[in-house]
């Protein structure tokens, strides 16, 4: 089996992982979708001059969280293969707040940190290319839709007025904390269509996304077949606990894992 891994593809054989049942990943890596890359020193260097975490390509513009309207929590995957697809409108605006909490790490340097969250907040909006191989089967990011969409940094905000007095960097904040990220997505014109992954969500997983269709148009053919072992991710120091959204709706979809043999 390939599996796609911080831009890695790993070759492994079905057969053998079919007869255990959980991957083996050093690093402490846990099950999950979609892994950021962990930074390397140089990487962590260049992020020492941000004075917040957010979205590393997305704009920041003059509006509040109050514009948003009402949020909706999405609901947490209970079945395996079960996912809420969120459902946008073409040409229409919506947010998404996404709550982490702060998790032990064995490494507290401060540009370390936050350059681990600034690059879980720096998501795709995309497709998988899935390629079988015989017994074998590939996983890797296709076609980056991104650009389709506009993110913006709307807000961030700790749990707490004490923590909130430790300043607006979450690297700062004791273990336990929870904290918000906020953001506004707009659906360009063109951007109508069906998306493997976008936004991130709890356990490294990423939202799949239908643009321009209503829920009984969204059907399970219209994304890519999924890992049947599971994802793998990295255990970051920065965990999304829940997600929040508004302007757009969801379709719980029960997806199609990759056939075995």
């Amino acid at each position: 089996m390939n599996i796609f891994l911080a831009g890695i593809i790993i070759t492994v054989s079905a057969a053998i992982i079919a007869s255990v049942s959980l991957l083996t990943i050093p690093d402490n890596r846990q099950h999950c979708t979609f892994c950021p890359e962990i930074p390397s020193p140089t990487q962590t260097l260049q992020t020492a001059n941000a004075t917040t975490a957010s979205v590393v390509d997305t704009q920041q513009i003059s509006t509040s969280e109050n514009d948003c309207g009402q949020f909706l929590a999405l609901p947490e995957q209970h079945e395996r293969f079960t996912v809420p697809v969120l459902l946008m409108d073409s040409n229409s605006t919506g947010c998404f707040k996404l709550t982490f909490t702060v998790g032990e790490t064995r490494n507290p340097d401060h540009t370390y940190l936050l350059a681990i969250l600034r690059q879980e907040l720096n998501f795709h909006i995309g497709n998988y290319n899935v390629t079988m191989h015989g017994k074998l089967f590939s996983i890797s990011s296709g076609k980056d839709y991104t650009k389709s969409f506009e993110i913006s940094s709307i807000s961030q905000a700790a749990d707490s007025p004490a923590n909130s007095q430790i300043g607006n960097d979450p690297t700062n904040y004791p273990v336990g904390t929870n904290f918000t990220e906020t953001y506004m997505i707009k659906a360009l014109p063109g951007a109508k269509g069906f998306y493997d992954y976008s936004i991130p969500g709890p356990i490294c997983s990423h939202y799949p996304l239908a643009v321009g269709y209503v829920a009984n148009q969204v059907n399970t053919s219209n994304f890519s077949k999924v890992n049947p072992f599971g994802p793998i991710c990295m255990n970051l120091p920065f965990k999304i606990v829940a997600v929040q959204v508004s302007g757009m709706g969801y379709k719980q979809l029960q997806l199609e894992p990759i056939p075995l043999g």
